[in-house]
C-alpha cells in the first residue's frame, strides 16, 4: 500500500513528496501528511489522545519514514479552519468554541503519563518538539515538571515573546469541535 499510495500522490496531485519540507494530500478519503519536517511522534500523540480522551482526532491508519520523509496516513475529519471562521462567528459561537477548547485542555491535563508521575515527554516516552515558540529543535524528555519549567524559562525562544502570534503553534484548526452544527 505504501508505494502505491506514494505513486498515487504523485499521479493525482503532481506532488513530489521527497522534494518538499511538508505537504498534505487527500487520496480516497484518506489524509496523507508527509514531509521532511514532519515528526513521526505526531502520529503517536494523535493515537495517545484518541486512546485516552474523548477529544476528536483523526484515526491514524499508518505511519512510516522513507528516504528521510515521514508519512502519516489518517482518516479525513470534516471541519473548518478556526482562524478562517473566527472573525465571522457570533459572540455566542465564540463562547462555545472557547468552552470546548477549555474542556479539551482540562481533559488533556487530566491524563497521566504512562512513563511516570511528573514525567514530561512525547506520547512514546521520547523527545519533545515545538515548531513555534521553542524552535524546531528536539528537547527533553524531562523526569520532573521542574526540569521542564527550567528548560522553558532558559529557552531564548521563550524569552523573545510571551504572547502568541499568528505564526505561533496555537490551535489553528479545530476539526470538528463537536456535533454542534451552527459553527
Amino acid at each position: 500500500m505504501r508505494h502505491s499510495l506514494n505513486d498515487r500522490l504523485t499521479e493525482l496531485n503532481g506532488l513530489k513528496p521527497r522534494d518538499t519540507s511538508r505537504g498534505v494530500a487527500t487520496v480516497d478519503n484518506t489524509v496523507v501528511k508527509y514531509g521532511k519536517s514532519i515528526d513521526i511522534h505526531e502520529a503517536d500523540a494523535m493515537q495517545f489522545v484518541a486512546a485516552n480522551t474523548s477529544i476528536p482526532v483523526p484515526n491514524v491508519i499508518d505511519k512510516w519514514m522513507e528516504d528521510g520523509v515521514t508519512y502519516i496516513t489518517m482518516t479525513h475529519v470534516d471541519g473548518v479552519d478556526l482562524d478562517l471562521i473566527w472573525p465571522n462567528l457570533s459572540d455566542e459561537a465564540k463562547d462555545f468554541v472557547v468552552a470546548q477548547l477549555r474542556q479539551h485542555v482540562t481533559e488533556l491535563r487530566a491524563t497521566s503519563s504512562p512513563y511516570g508521575e511528573g514525567v514530561i515527554c512525547s506520547a512514546n516516552g521520547g523527545y519533545l518538539r515545538d515548531n513555534g515558540r521553542l524552535g524546531a529543535s528536539r528537547f527533553g524528555p524531562f523526569n520532573t515538571i521542574d526540569a521542564f519549567h527550567n528548560h522553558l524559562s532558559s529557552s531564548p525562544f521563550w524569552l523573545q515573546s510571551t504572547h502568541p502570534t499568528a505564526s505561533s503553534p496555537c490551535i489553528a484548526a479545530v476539526m470538528p469541535l463537536s456535533s454542534h452544527t451552527e459553527i
